[in-house]
């Protein structure tokens, strides 16, 4: 048996570490096929193929945290988490809050995504 069938849903406890707001519920859909945008789709390490770890959201609320943007991070890492996030809002059939809980978000100049525009002068 494979070890990424043994078990259909997961907890992560946090993105990088406990608690960072990166926390969540998965679910195995082993004929899911979808790019891992580090947040709501996990591909499994090695699996190139079908099966896909996605995320469960509860109250329709996401958090820069669920892509591991965070303040520790550089910042164009921080850029393209954000564009992956909104990305995902975007094309999601849910309406979807997006929360940015205080800190610094590095984003690096600006980012913009579809019809959002962050830019670090605000």
């Amino acid at each position: 048996m494979s070890p990424f069938t043994a078990f259909t849903t997961a907890y992560v406890i946090g993105y990088y570490v406990p608690g960072d707001l990166g926390q969540g519920w998965f679910n195995f859909d082993s004929t899911a096929t979808g790019n891992d945008d580090q947040g709501s789709i996990i591909v499994p390490s090695g699996g190139g193929g079908v099966g896909r770890w996605l995320r469960l959201f509860e109250d329709d609320v996401i958090y820069p945290q669920m892509w591991g943007a965070m303040d520790n991070i550089v910042g164009a890492t921080v850029s393209s988490r954000l564009i992956a996030m909104f990305d995902f809002a975007d094309a999601s059939e849910l309406q979807k809050t997006v929360i940015f809980p205080e800190q610094d978000y590095p984003i690096g100049g600006s980012c913009s995504c579809n019809s959002y525009h962050i830019n670090n002068q605000c």
